[in-house]
C-alpha cells in the first residue's frame, strides 16, 4: 500500500506543481499591467526572463515544504489513496495561494520602496539589473515565507482532517 501511495502522490504533485509554477506565472503576469512578460520574453528580454524565472523558484521554494507535510500526521480514515491525493490537491492549491500572494506582495513592495525606478519600464528596456534584483526579491522572500507558509497550511490541515 506504501507504493501506490507514494507512486499516487508523485503522480499528483508532478501534475500540480508543473500546473501551480504555470498558473503562478500567468497570476503574476495578470497582476503586473502594463508589461506583458511572455512578451519580452519571447522577445529574448533577459530582465523579463529573470523575473520570470524567479516567480518560478519563488513558487517551488514555497511550495517545498507544503508538498513534504506528512500524511502520517493526519487521521486518513478508511480509503487512505483516495484522501491522500485529495489532500496533494487542497495543499498544493492552497500552497499556489499563499506563493502568487507572496510574489506579488514582494514585487508591489519592492515597487513601493523604489520608487525612483520605474520598474516595469526598465524591464521592458531590458535592464538586466532590474531584472535580477526583482528576480532576488522575490526568491529571497520566498525563502523566508517558505517555513511560515508550510506551518500554516499544515495547521489548515491538521484542524480539518485532525491529528493522529
Amino acid at each position: 500500500m506504501d507504493v501506490v501511495l507514494a507512486i499516487a502522490r508523485l503522480a499528483v504533485v508532478l501534475v500540480a506543481a508543473v500546473a501551480a509554477v504555470y498558473a503562478s506565472m500567468v497570476l503574476f503576469q495578470f497582476m503586473t499591467p502594463g508589461i506583458d512578460e511572455w512578451k519580452e520574453v519571447a522577445a529574448g528580454n533577459v530582465a523579463a526572463g529573470l523575473v520570470m524565472a524567479g516567480v518560478a523558484v519563488a513558487v517551488a521554494i514555497v511550495l517545498q515544504p507544503i508538498i513534504t507535510f506528512p500524511l502520517q500526521r493526519l487521521d486518513l480514515g478508511a480509503s487512505v489513496i483516495a484522501v491522500a491525493l485529495l489532500l496533494e490537491v487542497v495543499r498544493v492549491c492552497l500552497g499556489v495561494i499563499v506563493a502568487v500572494l507572496v510574489v506579488v506582495f514582494a514585487a508591489w513592495l519592492y515597487g513601493l520602496l523604489t520608487r525612483r525606478i520605474e520598474e516595469r519600464l526598465q524591464l521592458e528596456q531590458g535592464n538586466v539589473a532590474v531584472g535580477l534584483i526583482q528576480a532576488a526579491i522575490i526568491v529571497s522572500t520566498a525563502i523566508l515565507v517558505s517555513a511560515p507558509a508550510g506551518m500554516l497550511v499544515s495547521a489548515l490541515l491538521q484542524t480539518v482532517f485532525g491529528s493522529s
